[in-house]
């Protein structure tokens, strides 16, 4: 009985040192700068087709909101305020508040993991049903729903190794750290069926060629660098171990679409749903 309470109050989100090493506040503002960052992006990326709907406009048409596009854009705004009010509160010192909320973490990155898998799975069909060509789909949209659901499988082990992980703080702080960071590619989306999601088209007209999501992951891998350093005097395992993994993820990602993008599968995905 004692484990199953301590495993429901075990932070969701902890960005504090290993026992026994301190790195005082201001060391922890990195961590709640970069998760309002993250929640900018968010909230920039899908403006046009989400929170300002019909008031922001992006140079293609937005889709329609079904009621489980809305259900997820609730979960993932709801998963980014986590991180951004977790941070907040190491950051001023309140740590005690993170145990309180580890259950709400835990919860909604199931949430996550269920709803964006069903958007996925569903999002070749919805453009069916909207007219766009099946032959259209397969080029250019049967392979983003491939990779975030392999994504998401990544996520889900992020996720649960920073749980399991969660009495060794840098290894729990950065796993889920990398976690979070893992699902803001979806904002920088661009063509057939996201080609309205705001930051893509923004990137092709005043950023051509630069690639937005390994900039980003570059930036925050040095600043996790600096941060370790400054606090630390030394990089930590965690630091190294946790990117080569993202990276990983990212070469999983497109073997499985390469391998497995087939007009088989668009027959899946769109029976299935």
């Amino acid at each position: 009985m004692n484990d199953v309470i301590e495993f429901a109050y075990a932070p969701a989100v902890v960005f504090v040192p290993p026992n026994g090493q301190r790195t005082g506040r201001k060391g922890q503002w990195f961590f709640f700068a970069v998760s309002l960052a993250m929640l900018a992006i968010v909230l920039t990326g899908f403006s046009s087709t989400f929170y300002l709907k019909g008031i922001v406009v992006s140079r293609a048409p937005a889709l329609p909101l079904e009621g489980y596009l809305i259900l997820h854009g609730c979960v993932m705004t709801a998963w980014y305020l986590l991180f951004s009010v977790q941070t907040l509160f190491v950051a001023i010192g309140h740590k005690a508040h993170h145990p309180r909320l580890g259950v709400v973490g835990v919860v909604l990155a199931a949430a996550v993991v269920l709803t964006g898998g069903y958007v996925s799975l569903a999002f070749p069909a919805h453009l069916a049903e909207l007219g766009v060509p099946n032959a259209e789909v397969f080029e250019q949209d049967l392979g983003t729903a491939l990779a975030n659901m392999v994504m998401l499988g990544w996520f889900s082990g992020f996720v649960t190794a920073a749980v399991l992980l969660r009495r060794r703080r840098a290894w729990h702080g950065r796993l889920m750290f990398w976690s979070f960071f893992i699902t803001i590619s979806p904002a920088f989306a661009n063509g057939a069926g996201n080609g309205a999601r705001l930051l893509g088209p923004l990137m092709e007209t005043y950023l051509p060629g630069w690639p937005a999501v390994p900039i980003l992951f570059a930036a925050a891998w040095i600043g996790l660098l600096i941060f370790d350093w400054r606090t630390q005097k030394h990089v930590l395992p965690a630091t190294l171990v946790c990117p080569a993994l993202l990276i990983a993820a990212v070469f999983t990602i497109l073997g499985a679409v390469n391998a497995f993008r087939t007009p088989e599968l668009l027959e899946f995905f769109l029976r299935v749903v």
